[in-house]
């Protein structure tokens, strides 16, 4: 028995150990290395303060973080020399962080891309553009809900990073190569002409000789390592498209209501949410395709926005929220399904905001031929086109094919149930409305919370309505500590959206108990 007791003892010492708080300094090990993603240094001056004890650990880490914070230009200090300093790994680690928020983060995950047909899409799109706006929140002075407004783009500040070489024809392999961040647009491998469907409106193949109008210089996206993010104002005019390079000649001059001359990096509204990248990668259809009402919208894109900025899984609403939806005569066969109505009737009816805009190709065929080394090194983007908005829509949720609803004005409806339970009814007319409500919910700032609180400690939290009847059982099991955490993160997202400072969020995870207890 005495054994007994001594093991018990034991144990029970054991278990304090594991309980307890971590020391100042391995509290800043651990912060250390997250942020820095690499082991502190030896003989390093902030960890010799905190042994002296003349410095807090969450001081040290909050001077860590900020070492990465941007000036007036966007720029990280000492940017032209920062490849593998301590703010620039920092920027790295949360830009890399931001990355993992969004399911589509490269072009090649567009619906019907072709590398052949749709080569030099990478030179022009930054598919990462989504990422900068949640490390710009982070480390600039904007506001939490900026990534969701207005129609600015950013694009990286990148500076050559010879540890990541690449190879170029003609080169010895084993030589480490500047990249185009050195060369800029002085080799032909790097030239980023754009080709444009002839206005004429001829069919053009490629051993037809083709005016030098329709060559365009484009802006290239940066590669190198990450120093900054700045707004981006480079832009260039698109002069024609083609919507179905793979099925009949449809050239955008010949389509009525089409904007086929636009800028074609134009933001349509809502941050993150109307940039032509993040659209494109998230938008779920073929070329050229016309949106009416029914089978034909956008809603991956709405599945998406929701999924990424307010931890949402559909179906949101309850069965009772939809019945007055569900038409058991309806030509649309989901129409006529409470079960199915109960996720369309969210995303349906907020696709509408983007029923004007379809995708295509700058041009139908690459030229391969010909005299003129750039011509025939010409690239023919995937793009977003966009078409006016000339007729008045209807304010219900129609369930008939509209022949004219992508021409129609962009309205529609955001229908989703929160976290709290409450039912969010609220008509939209544009993309960047869109953005603005979400941007009113909690959920939007409990979401980013809930990312970064598992960033931090590893803790996963589930977030759904637990008034729902369908989660009853769920919520059966859960333990305290399950409440605990969830109750947590509600307060970590409720001061977000007070304070608007992600700064401020990450100070609050490492202040706490959760980051600093050992059983991490």
């Amino acid at each position: 028995m005495k054994f007994i007791g001594f093991l018990v003892f034991l144990f029970t010492l054991q278990s304090l150990a594991n309980s307890a708080n971590l020391t100042e300094q391995k509290l800043y090990r651990r912060c250390y290395m997250q942020l820095v993603q690499a082991p502190i240094p030896l003989k390093d001056p902030t960890f010799t303060q905190i042994k002296a004890g003349q410095l807090k650990a969450i001081d040290a880490c909050m001077n860590l973080l900020n070492e990465a914070t941007l000036d007036n230009q966007g720029l990280i200090k000492n940017s032209n020399s920062a490849v593998g300093s301590v703010p620039q790994k920092v920027l790295r680690t949360f830009f890399e962080f931001h990355n993992t928020w969004f399911s589509a983060n490269a072009m090649n995950q567009i619906q019907d891309y072709n590398e052949e047909l749709n080569r030099g899409s990478t030179d022009v799109y930054d598919a990462h553009e989504q990422s900068y706006f949640l490390t710009r929140a982070l480390f600039g002075n904007s506001r939490f809900s900026d990534i969701l407004k207005g129609t600015e783009r950013l694009k990286a500040v990148r500076v050559e990073d010879f540890a990541r070489t690449r190879s170029i024809i003609g080169r010895d392999w084993a030589t480490r190569a500047p990249s185009r961040t050195t060369l800029g647009e002085n080799g032909y491998w790097d030239l980023n002409t754009i080709l444009f469907q002839s206005m004429n409106g001829t069919h053009t193949g490629n051993a037809e000789a083709r005016p030098a109008e329709d060559f365009v210089r484009a802006p290239l996206v940066a590669v190198g390592a990450l120093v900054g993010i700045q707004p981006n104002t480079d832009g260039f005019m698109v002069r024609n498209l083609s919507l179905e390079p793979l099925g009949a000649f449809r050239p955008g001059s010949s389509e009525p209501s089409l904007e086929y001359s636009y800028n074609f990096f134009r933001n349509h509204g809502g941050g993150i949410i109307g940039l032509p990248s993040y659209f494109l990668m998230n938008y779920g259809h073929g070329r050229g395709l016309k949106s009416n009402g029914t089978t034909k919208l956008p809603r991956r894109w709405i599945k998406s926005v929701m999924e990424t900025f307010m931890c949402a899984t559909l179906p949101t609403l309850r069965e009772n929220d939809i019945q007055n939806l569900v038409v058991a005569n309806s030509a649309t066969p989901f129409r006529k399904s409470a079960s199915c109505v109960q996720c369309h009737a969210t995303m349906d009816q907020a696709a509408g905001v983007a029923r004007n805009l379809t995708t295509g190709s700058s041009a139908y065929f690459v030229i391969d031929s010909g005299s003129n080394q750039e011509r025939v090194l010409s690239k023919t983007p995937i793009m977003l086109a966009q078409y006016r908005q000339e007729k008045a829509s209807v304010a219900e949720w129609i369930h008939v094919d509209d022949l004219e609803f992508h021409i129609k004005k962009s309205t529609g409806k955001f229908l989703t149930r929160l976290f709290n339970g409450e039912l969010l009814d609220r008509n939209i007319s544009s993309i960047d409305e869109l953005g603005n409500v979400i941007t009113q919910t909690q959920d939007f700032y409990t979401c980013a919370a809930k990312r970064y609180f598992e960033f931090f400690t590893g803790i996963q939290v589930p977030l759904y309505d637990k008034k729902d009847p369908r989660y009853a059982e769920m919520n059966r099991f859960l333990t305290t500590e399950h409440i605990k955490n969830r109750e947590f993160v509600e307060s970590l997202g409720a001061e977000l959206q007070r304070d608007q400072s992600l700064k401020n969020l990450v100070k609050r995870i490492i202040a706490s108990d959760y980051y600093r207890s050992e059983e991490f």
